[in-house]
């Protein structure tokens, strides 16, 4: 493919928030998590990692939650 005379051999599209929404999936994974730890999920879990990225939920999850 072609776009303005140079060529495009593939293309990343981020469709998360706007053509789906994975909210309910992550909330999904922290409840199994939490269960399979026998770890009661906190109400505002994810309000607390929602800004923090991946590596940083994690951290914040292992220090300040199950440790």
């Amino acid at each position: 493919m072609k776009i303005n005379n140079q060529d495009i051999k593939g293309v990343i599209f981020d469709l998360d928030g706007t053509l789906l929404d994975s909210c309910g999936i992550w909330h999904d994974i922290d409840v199994e998590f939490f269960k399979m730890h026998n770890l009661e999920l906190p109400s505002d879990y994810s309000k607390e990692i929602a800004h923090l990225g991946l590596k940083n939920a994690a951290q914040y999850t292992k220090k300040d939650l199950i440790l």
